[in-house]
């Protein structure tokens, strides 16, 4: 009948398309350029090589025995440029309580992380990394005012409720020494473990 041949007619497509036609765009698609989101969730994928640049606010403690306490206040910024590889820069405020007179100062250091275990609520890290120490005094006593503070460590993130925040609780080896300028003589080091924690946020 008439009604039948209009149906299947191109002209009753442009009135009422078919379903496959009008089909919405899957949701799970990417944008190019954009930061890569959990889709189930909104969130940024921490780890991800496009999850943009990511603050850290955060302090430790280094000590031994009471004789010795490094106490450290830092913000970094660090991006991912491969999935789980971390890197990026960080400053550090220090104060060194130690033998003979306190010393303060700062520290600017290069920061590198690899979360070998992720699963988007926790991840686990191995981390090192390398700075300079400019204090206002000998550190350690008998030392210089400017030293080398290389780094080694473990530790873990954990997501904070349903946003991009994040914890960070490690332990690392913290060292100090000025890698023999003045001789070998003149190079008191100090190794201490460190434990530290932070609050991790994006961009």
């Amino acid at each position: 009948n008439n009604d039948q041949i209009v149906s299947s007619t191109p002209l009753a497509w442009l009135i009422q398309p078919p379903e496959a036609a009008i089909a919405p765009k899957p949701a799970n698609v990417p944008e190019t350029g954009k930061p890569e989101l959990d889709a189930t969730r909104g969130r940024k994928v921490f780890g991800s090589a496009d999850s943009g640049w990511w603050w850290t606010l955060g302090g430790g403690v280094a000590t031994v025995a009471g004789d010795t306490t490094d106490v450290n206040f830092r913000a970094s910024a660090t991006t991912f440029v491969a999935k789980n590889i971390q890197i990026g820069g960080e400053l550090g405020l220090w104060y060194f309580s130690q033998p003979g007179k306190d010393r303060v100062g700062i520290n600017p250091n290069f920061v590198f992380r690899w979360h070998f275990y992720n699963d988007g609520g926790w991840t686990v890290y191995l981390e090192t990394g390398i700075g300079l120490g400019f204090a206002n005094g000998k550190v350690p006593q008998g030392g210089t005012s400017i030293n080398l503070m290389p780094r080694a460590g473990i530790g873990f993130t954990r997501a904070i409720g349903s946003g991009d925040t994040r914890l960070e609780v490690g332990l690392r080896w913290h060292h100090i020494s000025n890698a023999r300028i003045n001789g070998d003589n003149n190079n008191p080091s100090r190794d201490l473990p460190m434990l530290y924690a932070g609050v991790i946020f994006p961009f």
